[in-house]
């Protein structure tokens, strides 16, 4: 058993001495929807952004890329029965991991098929409520949206020399708060573009 093992550590060793490294940033736009059961709160999307860094491990046809960059988003949410329309911002540092696997891999132009988890660590919040055409801050709601979430990205991604592009989607699979006792969870679109530095 501990031939095998030494033998397996030897050939992970070897691969990632043969694998190539790329570091860069990147940067870009989303689009963020909350998501609630409730019947009488129509959601609707917000437009944010996100930047930071990303490091990319290729081995062979696959590769791990994990990515760290801070992102802005939340969604609205209005109410067709009550007077009391909601906005709920969140800022946040995000940690993707994910794993990709190269489609198409020609000398300028290479197509790759990306997925994994992101963990979410939330800087800072803010939940405002419109009612009577008055604004309000809501310190109770704001006080009760969690500060670590969990998602999950799928997406497609395109090397042009130097240049990434990539579009995914993430899903949130964790409620960030217990809202009038429904489940409400955030989803974001990704579109960025990086630089590789190396």
């Amino acid at each position: 058993m501990k031939k095998i093992s030494f033998l397996l550590v030897a050939i992970l060793i070897t691969q990632m001495c043969f694998a190539q490294l790329n570091l860069g940033i990147k940067g870009g736009i989303t689009t963020s929807k909350l998501y609630t059961s409730l019947s009488d709160y129509n959601e609707q999307s917000i437009t944010g952004y996100y930047g930071g860094a990303f490091l990319r491990i290729k081995i062979n046809k696959f590769f791990l890329e994990p990515e760290i960059y801070y992102i802005h988003k939340g969604g609205d949410l209005f109410s067709s029965t009550e007077d009391k329309d909601y906005e709920i911002r969140l800022n946040s540092l995000d940690i993707p991991l994910l794993l990709g696997l190269k489609l198409i891999d020609l000398k300028v132009i290479k197509l790759s098929a990306l997925a994994g988890p992101v963990a979410s660590f939330v800087t800072n919040n803010s939940v405002t409520y419109t009612q009577g055409g008055i604004h309000y801050e809501d310190p109770d709601i704001s006080n009760n949206l969690k500060n670590t979430n969990w998602g999950l990205q799928v997406g497609a991604m395109m090397d042009i020399l130097m240049f990434t592009i990539d579009v995914r989607y993430e899903v949130g699979l964790n409620e960030i708060l217990n809202f009038n006792n429904n489940q409400l969870t955030n989803n974001v679109f990704l579109i960025g573009i990086g630089l590789k530095l190396l």
